[in-house]
């Protein structure tokens, strides 16, 4: 399963059960809070080389620059 799947499985899964256990209207903030969040943080990716910002998700999956191929799963791990 892709990352961001899961993270969007999760929220909603989290939204769920605050709605239940508070108002529903906190679920639905809960969800729309971190939807939003986990749009623009895939909308605003941008490469820390050449400035490329990263539209397609498989580059924000991979971690690897489409343009100069930075991979900077290595720069994470440290």
């Amino acid at each position: 399963m892709e990352m961001w799947r899961f993270v969007f499985n999760l929220s909603l899964l989290i939204a769920l059960i605050i709605g239940v256990t508070s108002g529903w209207y906190f679920g639905v903030v809960t969800f729309l809070a971190a939807s939003g969040l986990l749009f623009l943080v895939s909308r605003l990716a941008r490469c820390p080389r050449c400035g490329l910002v990263w539209p397609h998700r498989h580059e924000l999956d991979t971690l690897v620059c489409s343009r100069c191929r930075l991979d900077i799963r290595r720069g994470l791990r440290e």
